[in-house]
């Protein structure tokens, strides 16, 4: 915590003046309901004065909304590590991301962009029953000029097999084939194979 600061008896005596001025201007401006305040100042009169002056003072914490269809992060346990989840319903302080999940809502913080995307990819991997970028022997991918190629070998490496003209392979590093190719189709849905 930090030090107070040190005043003399007139600044002291100034300081609280100025304080009692604030109040009594909000309580006007509250007792007003005035159409003249600046747009972003009408929250301030939803504020008891009291709860506007100790915010000035004394500093105050935002609190946390959270939406249905938002994406939140959370503690899971130490088995289980962070989660992002969607949230389905708030109901009594709970947001419910299933019919059998849910977290208390003080327990839970906005996830950042980055956590979105990365359960989203997890998710759509998890859909085709697939841990994420688990490549097979016979997936199809498209690389970002529009060739198709045939997954051979997925390991550390992936080797892929031009489909299209010269049917011409090509070993590339894993995280080079994250970054520039999709997948096209996954090896159990193909009908040639």
């Amino acid at each position: 915590m930090s030090d107070k600061v040190i005043l003399t008896r007139e600044q002291a005596e100034a300081i609280e003046r100025y304080k009692e001025e604030q109040r009594e201007l909000h309580e006007k401006q509250v007792r007003a309901q005035s159409v003249m305040l600046k747009e972003w100042t009408k929250p301030l009169i939803e504020l008891k004065t009291d709860e506007f002056m100790d915010a000035i003072y004394i500093g105050y914490e935002v609190e946390e909304t959270f939406e249905v269809g938002g994406w939140v992060r959370y503690d899971n346990g130490p088995s289980h590590g962070y989660k992002t989840q969607k949230i389905t319903s708030i109901e009594h302080g709970y947001a419910w991301f299933s019919e059998t999940e849910s977290m208390p809502l003080h327990s839970l913080r906005h996830a950042t962009p980055e956590e979105v995307a990365k359960e989203k990819e997890r998710r759509w991997w998890k859909s085709h029953n697939r841990d994420v970028w688990e490549l097979k022997t016979y997936d199809v991918l498209i690389n970002r000029g529009g060739t198709l190629f045939e997954v051979e070998c997925a390991k550390k490496d992936v080797e892929l097999w031009e489909i299209q003209k010269s049917k011409q392979g090509k070993r590339r590093p894993f995280n080079y084939v994250k970054r520039n190719y999709k997948v096209i189709c996954f090896a159990e849905d193909r009908k040639d194979v």
